[in-house]
This record gives structure tokens, sequence and C-alpha cells, in this order.
């Protein structure tokens, strides 16, 4: 068929193109676009038949991408041989039965487009046995019309065939990507739900290579480690909470580690993986100033709310959701994820031969590793300090070693915001008001950030010609030079990019004891106690860690006492 520019008929009555319905199988095609976008596409309609069907097993195997084969087979309760055919009819399902079923929506499909969509842009063959039958029917649909049907002995359950996708349409063909990419789609459908239904066996098969099983023994712990791996799955922190009737279950990172990627963030409502840009942001919320800048969390999270309370019929695909409050629902993952990762997670540990190799440690340092061991951080005994960087500290189980400044850092920052969070911010007013003079660069920056400047305890007010009176400032930037640290401050506001208060962290940062710094026993002592008593201690306000520890039984081992 040619694309070839056809011209456009005036707007006249008589015009010789009337508006008029489309034909049933453009009509099919188009609404096919909408539900079967590629191999992904169907692999995600027929494995969510399959957990609405009950299958405690769901296999799927794809050739070249999937785009000459997509085979799911799975073990729940089938299709009656009477509505084999009935299935591929656009908008017959089992789901729903009036409009008010809309609003209570329990299930993953209900559309009734799935078989449809697909069976309009590829060739399907569907055998089905329902548990209470001996002999299964099959029947071949291609591209909607039905080629073949019969019977058939098979095990109880459905087996699915989706042959040559796109084939009939070259030009939804040529807008795949290569087969690699399309089978790493497949992959991540898998992949997630796979873990959103560990009481599930998923199993893989990528161009007859097998690429995922998960054991389906109902442990999420299991699952996380069949599609990443099981020292990540060790560490993670359970999740498991209820605010204002929203419950958020599952398992997220420990501050100490983090992805250079938020594709390992699956977040699920009601069992549905969802692909929504406002929940990721409110995860990240959740650790702000947990993270260095661009890194972020591993979460497994699975949001539970009354059918009611969410809207999933917002795209033919169901990957988007609506709730009746936002804010409840957001309001819920932060709470319930922020006190699990207040009572689990602790500072890295590291191990003493890794460390004296040196690669291992710096690993834990940057944050690609750690391990949460202890709600909180124990008694210490300040023993000394090293190189005017470090804090030596002996706890009862093992020595630690605290970076003085991120430390400090973090101890600031939180007081800061405490301060701001009750709209009294500490001053310490100059005696006599010093005049800014700025360039024009530093005047924007001053006009960008005056009002946070001055809700952190920077007193400034703008005279003619851009300049500024300066009166007052920080108290805890009190010692140093008021110019010095206002235009320190602002030169730092465009470099520093935290999640979280971002004013709040320069400013903790300038005023921190340095490295270099050298610090009496009573000092000290005081670093240790204050970060004790820190809402989260184990990270400075840009996400880096402020202490590590090294065991007793480690330390044992490596002297041969052990």
């Amino acid at each position: 068929m040619s694309c070839e520019k056809k011209p456009v008929a005036p707007c006249r009555e008589g015009h010789d193109m009337p508006i008029s319905p489309l034909p049933p199988e453009v009509v099919a095609q188009i609404a096919a676009g909408e539900v079967i976008e590629r191999p992904a596409s169907v692999v995600k309609e027929l494995v969510e038949n399959a957990l609405d069907a009950g299958a405690s097993r769901i296999s799927v195997e794809v050739r070249n991408g999937g785009i000459d084969l997509v085979e799911v087979v799975d073990d729940g309760c089938g299709i009656e041989p009477e509505e084999l055919e009935l299935a591929f009819a656009r908008y017959a399902t089992s789901k729903l039965r009036s409009l008010g079923d809309l609003s209570c929506i329990v299930t993953l499909g209900f559309r009734g487009e799935a078989l449809a969509s697909i069976s309009a842009v590829a060739e399907v063959e569907l055998a089905s046995r329902p548990p209470h039958l001996e002999h299964g029917a099959w029947v071949k649909v291609r591209h909607g019309k039905v080629v073949t049907k019969g019977w058939r002995g098979m095990s109880p359950g459905t087996h699915v065939r989706v042959r040559e996708l796109f084939k009939a349409q070259p030009a939804r063909r040529k807008f795949l990507r290569s087969p690699q990419a399309e089978a790493r789609a497949v992959a991540q459908v898998m992949a997630n739900y796979a873990l959103a239904y560990p009481h599930v066996s998923f199993s893989l098969t990528l161009d007859a290579r097998p690429y995922l099983h998960t054991p389906g023994s109902g442990q999420l712990r299991e699952a996380v480690a069949s599609v990443y791996d099981a020292d990540l799955a060790a560490m993670l922190v359970l999740v498991d909470g209820e605010d204002s009737g929203v419950r958020v279950q599952g398992l997220v990172s420990p501050p100490g580690f983090h992805k250079g990627t938020p594709s390992y963030i699956s977040l699920f409502v009601n069992g549905r993986w969802v692909k929504d840009r406002r929940l990721p942001r409110v995860l990240e919320a959740v650790y702000q100033g947990l993270l260095p800048s661009q890194r972020y969390p591993v979460a497994i999270l699975n949001i539970w709310i009354p059918p009611a309370e969410v809207d999933v019929n917002v795209h033919p695909a169901k990957a988007y959701v609506r709730f009746r409050d936002d804010e409840a629902v957001a309001r819920a993952l932060v709470r319930v994820v922020r006190q699990a990762l207040v009572d689990k997670a602790g500072p890295p540990q590291i191990s003493l031969a890794s460390s004296l190799k040196g690669s291992d440690a710096q690993a834990s340092a940057r944050g690609e590793g750690g391990q949460a061991t202890r709600d909180a951080l124990p008694t210490l005994q300040v023993v000394g300090q090293v190189g005017r960087l470090y804090v030596v500290a002996e706890g009862p189980d093992g020595m630690y070693l605290i970076d003085q400044h991120a430390a400090h850092e973090r101890i600031l920052y939180e007081e800061l915001l405490r301060q701001i969070q009750a709209r009294r911010p500490a001053l310490q007013s100059l005696l006599t008001p010093l005049v800014v003079q700025t360039s024009p660069g530093e005047r924007g920056l001053i006009e960008e950030w005056l009002d946070h400047l001055r809700a952190h305890g920077f007193e400034l007010e703008a005279l003619e010609g851009g300049a500024y009176l300066l009166r007052a400032i920080p108290q805890i930037l009190a010692g140093r030079d008021p110019l010095a640290s206002l235009f320190s401050v602002l030169e730092e506001l465009p470099k520093r990019h935290v999640q979280g208060d971002r004013v709040a962290a320069v400013i903790a940062c300038h005023a921190a004891v340095r490295a270099g710094d050298l610090l009496s026993e009573a000092e000290m002592r005081e670093l240790v106690r204050r970060l004790a008593l820190a809402e989260v201690p184990h990270t400075c306000p840009h996400g880096r860690p402020t202490l590590v520890r090294i065991g007793a039984d480690d330390l044992a081992r490596h002297f041969g006492r052990r």
C-alpha cells in the first residue's frame, strides 16, 4: 500500500470524503495498536490472563525476541470448550458483568481485548483444558479469523502460541527494535511479575536457552534471588506497614546500597505492575539525603488499596492507574518505607581482608555494597583520630571508622531541617550589616534562591543598583567570614544535587568540621554522641557513608585467633 500523501478534500458541502464508519478490519488494527505495541505486550497480556486464571506455574518461551514466537503455558483453571472462540471476540470477558464492576476491579485483565488484539496482528493457537475435562479443546486464529479447531490431549491449564507478530503489518514490524532489545523487554515483564507474585513459579526461555526460573515458594527474597542475585536479596530491608487504609509491602535497599539506574525499582498496585512516574518520585523523596546524586534505590513494593479507591481503566494497556486520593497513597509510601529504613538500616560493614586489599572497602564506601547490620548505632567508645580524617571508635561488635566531616554534615543538616520545619531558623545577627556587591551572575543566583536563603537564616535586603545588605547569617556559620560564607553557598548551590533540602545541605557542608581538622578527645566524643542521636546517622546529606564497621569476628580471624 502506498503512503503517498493524498490531497485533502475541501471543507464544503458535497465533498468527496464524507464522514463514514471505519471498516471492521481497520478498527481491529487501531485497537490492537493500543494494546499490542511489541512482543513484550503479548507476554504481559498472556501472563496476566494466566495469573487471573489462578495459575501456580507459568512458563514462557520466545524466539527471535518474540517476533517469531511467543509461547505461554500455565496450569490455571482453563477455558470451557464452548467459550474458546468467544475468547477472541473483542470485549468478551469473564471478569466484568456490569458497569458497576468497573469501580471495583480485582483482576489484572478486565477489558476483553487481549486475545482479540493479539489475533488481529498475528497467528494465535489457543488450547485449554479445565481440570474437570479429560481432553483439551484448541483453536487457531489468523488475523482475527478462525482457521481450524479440534481436540487434543493436554494437562489442565492453557497453552497459547503466538507466531509471526506483525507479519501482515510490515509498517508496524519495522518499528520494532532488535531481537535482543525485544527479548530484554520480555525479560523485564517476566521479572516484574515474578517479583509481584512470588507464590507463582515463573520460567522464561529465550531462543532455547533458560533465562529465568523462580521457585514459587511464596518468599519474596527467594524471587529476588532468582531475578537478581542472592547477595542482593539478603541485604534488602523488609517493608510491611499500613497508613490510612493503604498497605505497603515488599523489600527496599538500605541507604548503603544503590544503583546507577532506576530499573531496579518495581512498583505494583494491588498486584498490578504499573508504569507511573509519580510513585518513583515519591520513593526518591523517601531516600532524601540518603543517596548520592543520580543514584537510585532497589525497591520491590506492592501497594494494596481498596479497589474502589483506584481507577485502572485509564489506558488500554492497563499500565497506568489513577488514585482517588494521591496524597494518601504518597503519604503511606513515604511513612512506611521511611520507618522501615529507620528501624533496620545500619552502617555498611566491610570485610577486613577486603579492606586490606582496598577494592571492596572502596566499593562499600561508594555505595555499591553494604549490609544492614543493626537497628541503630550501639554505644561507642572513642579511641582516637586517624590522619585528621576519621574518628576511630570501639563498639560491642567491632571497630568503627567515622568520617568526621560527613558525620558532622549529617548532624548539622538535621539540625537545620528541624529549624526550617519549625520556621524558626537560628540566626547570628551581624553587629554591622554588610553590603554585598554582586556580579550579574551572582545577582541572578541570589534572586533565584533568595526566598530559600532567607528561610535558612541569611537576612538579605535588596538595595538599589543590584547590591544587597546582609544583616544576619545562619547561626551554625557563626565565627566564619559572613560574606565568604554567603558566596561559598551561592557557588555550591548550582553544583550540589541532593535528594532533599539543597540549601541546608550546602550550609551544613560549609559549617562542618573539615578533613584535616585536629579534634580533641572531647570534640570527638561529642561528635559521636550527636551522630548517634541523628535520625539517619549512616549517610551524609549527599549520600556518602558517615561510618563503616569492621566486625570483631573479622579482626579475630585476621589475627589467627579464630
